[in-house]
């Protein structure tokens, strides 16, 4: 098979080599020096064995240390490299060339190169964000500011998006804020720069654009056709998401068909050959990569048309999979960690699919159900679309699951009108840019029509995202997930082969034993997650035998709600839809702020809180609606004791006796619980303060644990010299938000810990923590 492979489509082995190779570099990181030599004596090896059976398979290995050579030159840092320096917080001069910019309604991003900081050059890219979004700035401006330099956020919580890691892999490695109330300069590129023309002739397009069509139609047009969707509504994203069809807002193959078609109308009023023709379209198509800021799919697209158009022009058999694998390679050794991106993975995933899938469904089908069996030709092709959209929807499912949690089978009837709306858009919308270009009443005529189609795919794409269960979020899955559903499915479609059939039911059967075994021999755990939720607290218990319960919520403020923007998510990731206690310790905003969300989206089994009532709106809130879902609400006093999950937890503060002297301050309120599981012991304490410490230090011997959250956000007015004793703690988490108002967490506070030679773990800086414990030690998992 591998011969045959070789044979008819060599590029699909190499370019398998090249990604074994680049995936080889993040494993086993090497000197580049060290693979540079090792990648040309392979090369030399292959040249000289060429005639030998063997040097097929030496090519491989060369193709595969390429990668690990492309992969290291592309992640080197010089001396001077941006990523090997702190920044102090303070404002710096700050000078570098434009590269790239996007434009949002607020505000717009540029990325920097050739960067000077303080008069001393630095290697590497920063992001800047200026306020102003009128400005133009295009590729190869000078731009001069003051602002400020920092790097980026990684994962805050587990399952996260990392920020920082997306970033690296574009080579930016810190972000810079202009200041609004400096002046900044830009020198305008005075050099043939044909990123710089490319960059003019977007904006000239967006313009036109928004001369002739209003309101979220133009934000639709402007990503169709230049790939600009920063100024699309959250909303309108959202809607395109659960309905499964956010790929049309990408720019594709569809567009770049469209491209290739208009260069080819307007090149055959020259007189030349078919040829030339194609060598120019060609040039053409490479030209609006450069417009499109080199969006994966569109260099994708590109490069296979490239393919077909010389294959057709100088009478070559054309390979699909060839060709795609070709253009696979090229953007890989160009920009190796685009192998990591879910843009390239997708897009790539999505014409495989569509190549190899649709043909088996149509070669599995009976012979009645087969697209030429139907007569009526519109019906006839409905039927062929939704085989396409079946055959794609396959090959990006578990990749759309992976990184988005969610999948949208809605979308199998959704782009059965979505993509023939975009096609009738996108043949209007280039028919306007390039006829626009020249006659302001055609550019006004098609913007008209364009209005009208884009509102209309709007309206149909509302009503296909509102269908029940069309849009579904699914658990957090890994790779090994990834590969065997993709094992699955290739056996499933070549069940006809014997040897296929033998293979994939011996291997559903090892699974299914080995997913039995697994579970037998599983030895129950603890597991804690401490999130990262800013200036508030969450954390979460996940005892031994599988009961959950949320201490606090984390805060809602008129910006963000954490519990929209990270518990709810992450619950969604890990299949949480139950949790059998909400630990509310205190009505404060900042940790009972998310709870009305969390009541509203999940089934919650109890709530604790201490006995206390507060007259806020969230407190109210969250009464009526665990009145109105019948949830009981439990007043939780030191001295209690609860037996949870193969856990001992012990309720030390607020007693009741306290609560007769009626403190002012719902700080003091605060539950303090211990929670114990056989030796390993932890000591959530909300956000009780020096007083309460005093009454609960009494407790003595009994409070040591391996685990605090520090009280109060590790303000002075907490963690007292005494208190800090005898916990003990070996790790000292605090909840704390980034510059926040309150100068939290105070450096004495921190110092104290410091000196009982605990490990502190900041929220601010080293975000979410998680734990895991069998009851004898724990361990630190990572995200």
């Amino acid at each position: 098979m591998l011969e045959k492979i070789h044979h008819e489509s060599p590029m699909v082995l190499y370019f398998f080599c090249l990604s074994a190779g680049i995936i080889g570099s993040q494993i086993l990181p090497l000197p580049i020096l060290t693979i540079a030599v090792v990648t040309l004596l392979a090369g030399t090896l292959a040249i000289l064995l060429q005639k030998f059976d063997i040097s097929k398979y030496i090519v491989f290995l060369s193709i595969g240390l390429l990668g690990m050579f492309a992969t290291s030159l592309y992640n080197f840092q010089s001396r001077d490299h941006l990523a090997r320096f702190d920044f102090p917080s303070e404002q710096y001069s700050i000078e570098g060339i434009v590269t790239s910019r996007r434009i949002f309604p607020d505000r717009q991003k540029i990325v920097l190169s050739q960067i000077r900081v303080g008069g001393r050059s630095f290697d590497g890219k920063i992001l800047t964000t200026i306020s102003n979004p009128q400005k133009q700035f295009f590729n190869g401006d000078t731009l001069e500011y003051i602002g400020s330099l920092y790097s980026p956020d990684g994962s805050r919580n587990p399952g996260e998006f990392d920020y920082r890691n997306y970033l690296f892999k574009q080579k930016i490695f810190m972000l810079s804020q202009a200041d609004k109330k400096a002046a900044y300069r830009v020198r305008v590129c005075q050099k043939l720069n044909l990123k710089n023309l490319a960059d003019r002739l977007k904006a000239q397009i967006m313009a036109n654009i928004d001369q002739s069509i209003s309101g979220e139609p133009a934000h639709i047009l402007k990503a169709l056709i230049v790939g600009a969707r920063d100024e699309l509504e959250g909303e309108t994203t959202e809607i395109f998401v659960y309905s499964g069809t956010i790929h049309i807002l990408a720019v594709s193959g569809l567009h770049v068909a469209y491209v290739t078609l208009s260069l080819l109308v307007i090149f055959s009023f020259l007189r030349l050959s078919d040829r030339q023709r194609t060598v120019l379209t060609i040039i053409g198509l490479f030209f609006y990569i450069i417009i499109v800021d080199f969006k994966p799919s569109v260099i994708r697209a590109v490069i296979m048309a490239a393919i077909i158009l010389i294959g057709k022009s100088w009478e070559r058999k054309v390979n699909v999979y060839n060709s795609l694998a070709a253009a696979g390679f090229i953007q890989l050794l160009i920009s190796p960690m685009q192998l990591f991106d879910a843009g390239f993975q997708l897009s790539f995933s999505a014409v495989f699919s569509i190549v190899y899938f649709h043909n088996r469904i149509k070669f599995l089908l009976p012979q009645k159900f087969h697209p030429g069996q139907i007569k009526n030709s519109l019906l006839r092709n409905l039927y062929q679309l939704l085989l396409v959209s079946f055959a794609a929807l396959i090959g990006t499912l578990p990749i759309t699951a992976y990184y988005f949690n969610r999948i949208a089978p809605v979308g199998l009837l959704a782009n059965l009108f979505a993509i023939p709306l975009i096609g009738l858009v996108g043949a209007a919308g280039f028919s306007q840019v390039i006829l626009g270009f020249f006659i302001p009443s055609v550019n006004l005529f098609y913007g008209q029509v364009n209005q009208l189609l884009i509102e209309v795919l709007i309206r149909l794409t509302h009503w296909s995202a509102a269908i029940p269960f069309g849009s579904v979020n699914v658990p957090e899955i890994n790779l090994l997930h990834v590969a065997l559903f993709y094992l699955f499915i290739f056996g499933l479609f070549n069940l006809e082969k014997r040897q296929v059939k033998f293979t994939l039911g011996f291997a559903v059967l090892l699974m299914l034993n080995l997913q039995i075994w697994l579970a037998l021999f599983a030895k129950p755990q603890l597991e804690v997650v401490f999130f990262d939720v800013g200036q508030g607290d969450a954390a979460l218990v996940k005892f031994p035998t599988g009961e959950k319960m949320l201490i606090d919520t984390g805060d809602r403020t008129f910006s963000r709600n954490y519990a929209e923007t990270v518990l709810l998510p992450y619950f969604l990731r890990q299949n949480i839809r139950h949790i059998e206690i909400m630990n509310l310790t205190h009505p404060h905003s900042d940790h009972i702020g998310g709870a009305p969300l969390l009541l509203k989206n999940l089934s919650i089994g109890e709530i604790w809180e201490p006995e206390v009532t507060a007259q806020s709106k969230t407190y109210s809130q969250i009464h009526f609606l665990a009145d109105s879902l019948a949830i009981p609400v439990k007043k939780i006093y030191a001295g209690d004791y609860f037996s949870i999950g193969g856990c001992d937890l012990f309720v030390l503060h607020p007693s009741r006796k306290y609560l007769a002297t009626k403190p002012e301050n719902f700080n003091h309120y605060s539950t303090a619980i211990k929670l114990a599981y056989k030796d390993f012991d932890i000591f959530f304490s909300g956000d009780i303060e020096k007083e309460d410490e005093a009454y609960i230090s009494l407790y003595d011997q009994f409070i040591d644990c391996e685990i605090l959250k520090v009280p109060h956000h590790g303000s002075n007015t907490s963690s007292t010299e005494n208190f800090i004793k005898k916990v003990s703690p070996e790790i000292a988490f605090v909840s704390v938000g980034r510059n926040n108002k309150f100068k939290h967490p105070s450096s004495k506070i921190l110092q104290r810990y410091s000196d009982q030679k605990a490990l502190v773990h900041r929220s601010d800086l080293l975000h979410s923590l998680s734990l895991i414990s069998n009851g004898i030690d724990y361990q630190i998992k990572t995200r």
